[in-house]
């Protein structure tokens, strides 16, 4: 009798040590839901003792709430008739109340304990739940957040501006999208390090500009969407977008470096702009566009004449890629004659397009699109190709000329531009001692450095360099200094006032003098009168160009002008 009572407790003690050994937390109740026995992980989560909770019910001690957080009065628990009807609850989630009087989340299922088919109690487990909902707050968080600024992400945004076209009936509120003009440049310059630091500081200055009840979010990148959710009219909107830019006016600093930024702003207002959300965005975007064109550093409020230019560009996007995979493109020449005897010694190749419905198109319709998408690399490297093609075939025929080819800041930052032009150049077997490459002054402003290595490298080659559209920026003439540069465009602005304009004739003097003083040759454009090229061969000018030489022609018609060029000479 001794060895069963043993056997027992023996089997009592192993229960026990397997039941605290368990982190999840365990109750025995009887018939009438009283406490008969708890394990350690359950004394720790409620902070009870076994002896405190022994024999009394969980309502009584610590309780219940539902899911809109009141408490469950002992009749309506699930548990409880959970052990009257006999059947088992699989976790069901709710709170417990700790003995210090803090609730807790836990996940509970309960078992009936069963003796030939009557009730004696119930088995609670218990899972603590607080770590869990924890990390479901921090996945939430980041779901809804971007984690450089801690700034509402463009999902929040997004499902805000949603949410607030259904409720608002009608109440106006407004949509702002900020960009940061020339931030790549930083992120190029500086660093990745600099550009996360820059956007972090936007995002302080910009929540002191709004409103308590307004929306700041960072939609990715140097971009920041503005919900203005109370709104008297145009004029607020106006100051709120003035706030902005004055405060970024002031200099950022980190780590030594001085930098500064401004922005360009699109504006939609609902309803006026947009019913619905998508409407609002894509039209606050679209001035967007229209303000960085219009300069940058402005705002832009969205009319519906934007988005007829915003479908052109895009439709025109579209043909143009098409176009460089069907190989529409077609290279036009121009004469550049030598002032003295009237030779033609070079040819500017320019680019047109055999639009396939508009007919012939001029670069100023499609350049700008190509340079932003990209499309102008492919485009560059086909022009100069054909055009050595065309120039290299002429020889043939007895008129060795040189040949001049636009170069765009975007074509000259590519970042294989180098191993494009001379793989260009042995390719086609033409001589890079008869290629010049236009480029424009801001280039030379703009990344300095960056064009200065390049240019150097292609200048071993012996290819020149022509600076196009040349006027009398004191920056530009500190840059002749530096640059490897060959020879000056003359701006034909300048030219159409020549010779009965003083100030005109003057600055094209001046500009021909200098350029003699540092070894430069001069093209002056635009020259349509004779009296103009007169006034160019007095001053001992190089070369000029214009129509009244020639317009821009194919290349079988620009063979035919060297023939009688070839026989007036």
């Amino acid at each position: 009798m001794t060895d069963g009572v043993s056997s027992l407790q023996n089997q009592e003690n192993l229960i026990r040590t397997i039941a605290d050994n368990v982190t999840v937390g365990l109750f025995l109740m009887d018939q009438k839901s009283r406490c008969v026995f708890m394990n350690v992980a359950a004394e720790s989560m409620t902070g009870y003792s076994m002896d405190e909770l022994k024999g009394q019910t969980l309502h009584d001690v610590i309780h219940f709430k539902r899911p809109d957080g009141s408490l469950f009065p002992s009749s309506e628990c699930p548990l409880d008739k959970s052990l009257i009807d006999m059947v088992r609850v699989k976790d069901y989630e709710t709170s417990y109340i700790r003995k210090n009087g803090s609730f807790f989340p836990v996940s509970v299922s309960s078992s009936p304990v069963m003796d030939r088919g009557l009730s004696m109690g119930m088995v609670l487990e218990i899972r603590d739940l607080t770590e869990r909902r924890a990390s479901e707050a921090r996945a939430q968080w980041q779901r809804y957040h971007d984690q450089l600024t801690g700034l509402p992400n463009r999902s929040h945004f997004t499902e805000r501006l949603v949410e607030l076209c259904t409720i608002s009936q009608g109440k106006k509120f407004s949509v702002l999208i900020i960009d940061l003009d020339r931030f790549k440049l930083i992120n190029e310059s500086l660093g990745h390090q600099a550009g996360d630091r820059l956007i972090q500081e936007v995002a302080d200055r910009l929540v002191p500009c709004l409103g308590d009840t307004d929306i700041l979010a960072r939609m990715g990148g140097d971009e920041y969407g503005i919900i203005l959710s109370v709104m008297d009219g145009g004029d607020e909107i106006d100051r709120v977008c003035t706030r902005i830019r004055d405060c970024l006016k002031d200099v950022f600093r980190f780590d030594g470096t001085e930098m500064y930024i401004n922005a360009s702003i699109g504006v939609a207002v609902y309803p006026n702009d947009g019913a619905d959300a998508s409407a609002l965005f894509k039209n606050a975007e679209s001035a967007l566009y229209r303000a960085k064109e219009a300069g940058r550093n402005n705002f832009q409020h969205y009319e519906s004449s934007m988005n007829a230019t915003t479908f052109q560009k895009l439709a025109m996007e579209n043909t143009l890629r098409r176009a460089v995979e069907n190989k529409e493109f077609l290279v036009y020449y121009q004469p550049q004659i030598d002032v003295r005897d009237g030779r033609i010694i070079q040819v500017e190749a320019l680019v047109r397009w055999m639009h396939p419905q508009l007919g012939l198109t001029m670069p100023s319709e499609f350049v700008g699109i190509a340079e932003v998408n990209g499309l102008i690399h492919p485009i560059g490297e086909w022009v100069l190709r054909q055009a050595c093609l065309d120039v290299g075939s002429w020889d043939s025929a007895g008129h060795r000329v040189r040949l001049a080819v636009n170069l765009s800041a975007r074509q000259l930052k590519q970042k294989h531009i180098v191993r494009s032009i001379r793989k260009g150049l042995s390719d086609t077997g033409f001589d890079p001692s008869r290629l010049e490459l236009e480029i424009t002054e801001s280039v030379l402003i703009d990344d300095s450095d960056s064009v200065y290595n390049t240019l150097v490298q292609l200048k071993k080659n012996g290819i020149r360099f022509a600076i196009d559209d040349f006027n009398t920026r004191y920056s530009s003439l500190n840059y002749l200094k530096h640059f490897p540069v060959d020879a000056l465009k003359l701006d034909k602005s300048f030219m159409s006032g020549i010779p009965g304009k003083e100030k005109d004739s003057a600055i094209v003097n001046a500009i021909i003098n200098l350029s003699r003083s540092l070894g430069l040759s001069v093209v002056a454009e635009g020259i349509e009168r004779p009296e103009q090229l007169k006034f160019l061969k007095e001053r001992n000018c190089d070369m000029a160009q214009g129509y009244m030489f020639s317009p821009p022609v194919p290349a079988d018609q620009l063979l035919k002008l060297l023939n009688l060029n070839s026989a007036w000479n």
